[in-house]
């Protein structure tokens, strides 16, 4: 019996809680989403495992894709990883997301599948905390 209770909680903590702020910097480029977990009794919301926002700034501020609602939806594919959608505040496109959450680095790679539309955010980036 407790063996059992050891590979559950051992198995537990191998998957993080990615909720919160991340960030991603490059010369005059920078990208920041904030991840949480939906209310349970939310009907709408209650199929994604994580919502959130975003917001890209490229140019130095010249050209800026800030959300001022809900942008990010994303169900859980397995431990640490996740797809879903990112929708732009710049062109309203609907672009196609992954996210890798890497526990020994405790970074996230952030991936542009499909990318629709005009958006100031990146294809590939490394987000910290």
């Amino acid at each position: 019996m407790l063996f059992v209770l050891f590979l559950l909680f051992s198995h537990d903590s191998t998957s993080q809680d990615i909720t919160g702020s991340w960030r991603w910097f490059k010369q005059d480029r920078a990208f920041t989403i904030f991840l949480y977990k939906p209310e349970s009794d939310d009907e709408l919301l209650g199929s994604y495992d994580l919502i959130g926002e975003h917001c890209g700034q490229y140019y130095n501020g010249g050209r800026i894709d800030c959300a001022d609602q809900l942008s990010i939806f994303l169900k859980k594919e397995r431990d640490n990883s996740f797809t879903g959608t990112i929708k732009s505040a710049y062109s309203d496109g609907i672009s196609e997301i992954r996210i890798l959450y890497s526990p020994k680095t405790n970074q996230i790679n952030w991936q542009v599948i499909k990318g629709v539309g005009q958006f100031y955010f990146p294809y590939d980036a490394i987000l910290e905390k």
